[in-house]
């Protein structure tokens, strides 16, 4: 942590975030130069920021607060969010308020920070522990790349094809979400815009090739209406929950959609890009919860459900089995 005491360290983070803020983006230079401080320090005033729940983003143009940060509708503006976020930081440091509080608390100022998370106090608990961090060398080549437009050659653990892959890309966009960092770019092996979590990035070197971003490329508009960091093409998502997993669902607050309660039920619409992450959410719900629309979902959901079925057929099997003979 810095070595400013907390007061002072405070107002130097609000007096960098209001920099930010004062500009659609800042270069890292000219914060650099405000500040007096070299450009690691800044990218630790970064980290503290995004640490404290305040997204800061890289990008070619310099450093950003995301449009997206607070929800549309919400009491407080951008600012004065993040700087009660950055308060309960100082008071869980102080041990003021305990985690579970603060995140609680930090949720009901910046929901659409932790829009598809249920359980905000079991995040605080087991999320920190699970998290892989960056490889800082490889993080600072990709700030580097992003700011310089200059393209790399990355190696990455590709958990959506099990395997180690060698890639060439042109890095847009450095994304801090969830407690881990991603960097949007241009894949010349795909020949398309993907999104890559840093912490996967096992080695990355400069190719002294550079780039030009997609005119048409917009990082606000790559995750609009991602339920979390995963981009597509944008789908209608009619969702319908039981007594059991309803009241959970009326909690949230959805930036592109809205949530109610008829006839017993609890029914969620949203707008959404990438399917897979909203499968993967509503499928912790079990049979308490079902897709009606679209199609694709439901059989997306449908087919996993199915191997499930077949995988755990035999200890169904069994079960029946012992409950025939006692």
């Amino acid at each position: 942590m810095n070595a400013k005491s907390p007061p002072a360290r405070l107002i130097r983070l609000i007096e960098f975030l209001r920099a930010i803020q004062s500009r659609p983006s800042v270069s890292v230079k000219e914060l650099a130069e405000r500040f007096d401080a070299a450009p690691n320090t800044i990218f630790r005033y970064v980290d503290e920021l995004n640490g404290a729940g305040v997204p800061v983003d890289v990008t070619s143009n310099g450093l950003c607060v995301p449009s997206a940060f607070v929800e549309r509708g919400q009491p407080f503006s951008s600012h004065e969010a993040a700087i009660l976020s950055l308060g309960l930081s100082l008071l869980e440091e102080k041990s003021a308020v305990d985690a579970e509080t603060a995140a609680a608390l930090r949720h009901k100022l910046m929901p659409q920070r932790d829009a598809n998370l249920v359980d905000i106090s079991e995040r605080v608990r087991t999320e920190t522990a699970m998290q892989t961090p960056a490889d800082t060398g490889v993080m600072r080549t990709l700030r580097e790349a992003v700011l310089d437009r200059i393209r790399l050659r990355i190696v990455y653990a590709s958990l959506e094809r099990g395997e180690t892959t060698e890639r060439e890309i042109s890095p847009y966009t450095l994304v801090h979400r969830r407690e881990s960092w991603y960097a949007i770019a241009w894949c010349h092996e795909r020949e398309s815009v993907r999104t890559f979590k840093v912490s996967r990035v096992q080695s990355a070197a400069r190719s002294h090739e550079p780039f030009f971003t997609d005119p048409e490329y917009d990082p606000d508009d790559y995750l609009l209406y991602s339920w979390n960091i995963l981009s597509g093409e944008p789908n209608v998502v009619l969702a319908r929950f039981d007594k059991t997993a309803g009241p959970l669902i009326l909690e949230k607050r959805l930036a592109h959609g809205r949530v109610w309660k008829e006839q017993g039920f609890v029914y969620l619409r949203a707008i959404v890009s990438g399917l897979d992450e909203f499968s993967w959410w509503i499928m912790q719900y079990g049979e308490h919860a079902e897709v009606l629309q679209p199609r694709e979902l439901r059989r997306k959901i449908g087919k996993r459900c199915a191997k499930m079925a077949e995988t755990y057929a035999d200890t169904l099997y069994q079960r029946s089995r012992r409950l025939n003979h006692d």
